[in-house]
């Protein structure tokens, strides 16, 4: 690391059920909730769940009870007393809220839970999100699969960007102009994405790590160094059928 550098670590936590409802010769219908322990406040705020997902075998994920989220998210909205011109907005309480009033975002969330569809094999073209292109899965000689992507500048510019939207909504405008100095400008971003994968007795993938270390170069000459890591685990729910009665 530079002299004039700087560093920072994140991860990231959080838990959803998985149902497969149908299988078809044309895709996978999914049923996403949050976890069985949620409470009714919970659920209030977080409307987009459950949702009925259909990921087809060739094109993008198709939301199907849209509908549905909309009666929920209106209900989320009244007891809140929001109108819907807040829909968008960055609020702070304890931390910085989003006001995400787009039923379709969820399929955002549920990607990132998402692995890859099983038997896995060997060239397997995988992307990311925030990889450059495509990568070929192989597998490790420990018995674990991986696939390395370089971490696309872009996305990272967009992520800038985008925190700036929401500072100027939350900071005042003598605070949000010393943030906007131009030597805060990125200039370059340089970095790789390595995912990991653990896999089941069928090849079946039920755990994924992905670990994510970049430098940031700023105009001022700056340079940061990130790392991230993401851990998606997937472990089955055994459900009794069993009448106690």
């Amino acid at each position: 690391m530079a002299s004039d550098g700087s560093s920072g670590s994140s991860s990231t936590g959080g838990e959803l059920l998985q149902r497969v409802v149908v299988v078809s010769d044309g895709g996978v219908e999914y049923e996403f909730d949050l976890a069985a322990d949620a409470t009714e406040q919970d659920r209030l705020g977080e409307w987009q769940f459950p949702a009925r997902i259909f990921r087809p075998s060739k094109g993008p994920d198709q939301l199907i009870n849209m509908a549905e989220m909309e009666v929920r998210l209106e209900k989320f909205l009244t007891a809140s007393k929001w109108k819907r011109d807040i829909c968008g907005r960055w609020i702070f309480t304890w931390t910085a809220f989003h006001i995400d009033c787009d039923p379709k975002s969820v399929l955002a969330i549920v990607d990132g839970y998402m692995l890859p569809s099983c038997p896995i094999h060997d060239e397997m073209e995988l992307t990311h999100n925030g990889g450059l292109g495509t990568a070929s899965l192989r597998r490790h000689a420990n018995g674990v699969w991986g696939a390395e992507f370089d971490v696309d500048p872009e996305v990272v510019r967009k992520q800038q960007v985008d925190t700036e939207k929401v500072l100027a909504q939350l900071l005042p405008p003598e605070q949000l102009g010393a943030l906007a100095d131009a030597d805060k400008q990125i200039v370059g971003v340089s970095g790789t994405i390595k995912l990991t994968f653990e896999v089941d007795a069928a090849s079946c993938p039920i755990r994924r790590v992905a670990y994510t270390k970049m430098e940031v170069r700023f105009a001022s000459g700056k340079r940061e160094t990130l790392t991230h890591e993401e851990i998606v685990a997937h472990t089955p729910i055994v459900v009794s059928n069993e009448n106690p009665h």
